[in-house]
């Protein structure tokens, strides 16, 4: 089995893996996941699939699962395997290919990588870019990375937005 790094996501994969239905169930605070319907469960699996999947890959992948779900099968307590590593699969094929097309984008508003659009940003702001330190560097890109992580597909005006918000925070 592939290990993500959602635990969640991992937890419903791994009990597509271990028999024919998943349920899920909140425990502790999280979505948890099983092979197996716990004691009194009553919730909606694919509801909790969802929130998953739109927490772990953003709201374009839940919206998708969200609407597949709707065609394929009715709300209960469990989902059929195979439909969950469908689902999430489909999810994780999305988001790489979402994280391709957004790559030359990335680097060009990118701080660490010193791209055209940072440049422009700082300039724009009056910051010298060649003056900030690589460890802020590092953290802006990190924060811009943070600030759009729930955006399918951003446009080059949204990352800019996003990258003056995050240099206009402190100074350089």
């Amino acid at each position: 089995m592939k290990v993500r790094s959602d635990p969640t996501i991992d937890a419903f994969m791994l009990a597509a893996a271990r028999g024919a239905q998943v349920w899920a169930w909140r425990g502790g605070g999280q979505i948890q996941a099983g092979a197996e319907p716990q004691p009194g469960d009553r919730e909606d699996t694919a509801a909790l699939l969802v929130e998953a999947l739109r927490d772990a890959f953003g709201e374009a992948a839940g919206d998708a699962a969200e609407w597949t779900l709707s065609t394929v099968t009715r709300r209960g307590s469990s989902l059929p395997s195979s439909l969950v590593r469908r689902l999430v699969e489909t999810a994780e094929a999305s988001h790489s290919l979402l994280q391709g097309a957004t790559y030359g984008l990335r680097l060009r508003y990118s701080a660490v990588a010193s791209g055209a659009g940072f440049r422009a940003c700082c300039e724009t702001l009056g910051i010298d870019p060649q003056c900030m330190p690589f460890e802020r560097r590092q953290d802006i890109d990190a924060q811009v990375a943070a600030k759009l992580a729930q955006t399918a597909v951003p446009k080059a005006e949204t990352v800019a937005e996003c990258l003056r918000a995050v240099l206009a925070q402190r100074p350089h």
